[in-house]
């Protein structure tokens, strides 16, 4: 079960999302059983430069399905200033480089910071453990306050899945499946309303920080996450056999409207997100889910996330 304490500790991490050019016919890489080299081992060939690097908690892999020469490399940080540490130390250029970019037409335009989108928890999903396999991602900008954004977007989304698949929705405990997250300002500002909550233990003080903000341009992410075969049924197969029913995309369209305003612009993207491979270490999906430690309020039931006073629930 996600405790308020576990999503404010979340909300102080960072998901940075870079893009890069991997083409198809390369077969995604194995990471070796240690992720840190000893004196006699050479760097894990695709960590690179990040073997050591304070604040790397998590690192995968993707593929866009509907262009699988477009990638990314995905990493997940303790927190907003371990990224910002790396982005301004000599590793960084070192790390951009090795991703290759096929429209860089120049060195800046390889390093640029502009490749690397910064993400902030809002709420959903765990982003360590659960952000991997086949991912509906869908990205929005609009102009609005945050509170603008929570209540349109439970009007637009609440008891939403994709056509075909309400059968997973009506599971009992209802699964966790989206994850909405923040596109960090240049210069690493955020665009949510998840401030630094250093110093304030109050619960009621912190929805406080969170309702506050003013209206200025944000950008949005929001992962619909395909990856609980076992007892959901919600895989890569069905999330393919529901894009290619008749009015799916029109199915999508719909709830989108009434997310309009606060949203402006909606691009959908689907992708293959690949978790590190360890041998001999059980795949996550192969493990049983106990279904006497999932303790989720059955209010969740139309939306899969956790309500806990401010923070966004009925977003499906």
């Amino acid at each position: 079960m996600i405790t308020s304490d576990d999503n404010i500790r979340m909300m102080q991490k960072r998901l940075t999302w870079t893009s890069f050019h991997y083409p198809s016919t390369q077969s995604w890489p194995t990471w070796p059983s240690a992720a840190t080299p000893g004196e006699d081992q050479t760097p894990d060939p695709y960590l690179e430069v990040l073997c050591n690097v304070l604040g790397v908690e998590n690192v995968r892999i993707a593929r866009r399905v509907e262009d699988m020469d477009q990638a990314a490399y995905i990493v997940l940080w303790g927190s907003a200033d371990a990224l910002a540490s790396f982005q301004a130390s000599a590793l960084f250029p070192v790390f951009m480089k090795a991703l290759p970019f096929e429209n860089a037409q120049s060195e800046a335009n390889y390093t640029s910071p502009s490749r690397t989108i910064g993400l902030q928890f809002d709420h959903g999903f765990n982003m360590d453990t659960e952000l991997h396999g086949r991912v509906t991602l869908n990205k929005f900008t609009g102009i609005a306050t945050w509170e603008s954004w929570h209540w349109s977007m439970r009007n637009a989304f609440n008891g939403f899945m994709p056509l075909g698949c309400m059968d997973i929705a009506r599971k009992r405990p209802p699964m966790r499946c989206w994850c909405v997250t923040w596109v960090d300002q240049q210069g690493g500002e955020q665009q949510g309303m998840w401030t630094p909550l250093e110093g304030i233990e109050d619960e009621s003080e912190v929805k406080k920080v969170i309702s506050r903000g003013d209206e200025h341009a944000r950008e949005r992410w929001e992962f619909l996450r395909w990856n609980e075969p076992t007892y959901y049924g919600a895989t890569r197969e069905r999330e393919e056999e529901s894009t290619k029913q008749p009015g799916a995309m029109q199915h999508w369209e719909e709830a989108i409207q009434r997310y309009m305003p606060p949203v402006q612009t909606w691009a959908q993207e689907r992708w293959d997100i690949e978790k590190p491979y360890f041998p001999n270490v059980p795949d996550e999906d192969d493990v049983e889910i106990d279904m006497e430690e999932l303790d989720l309020d059955e209010e969740d039931a139309s939306s899969g996330i956790e309500e806990d006073g401010n923070v966004p629930a009925g977003t499906r």
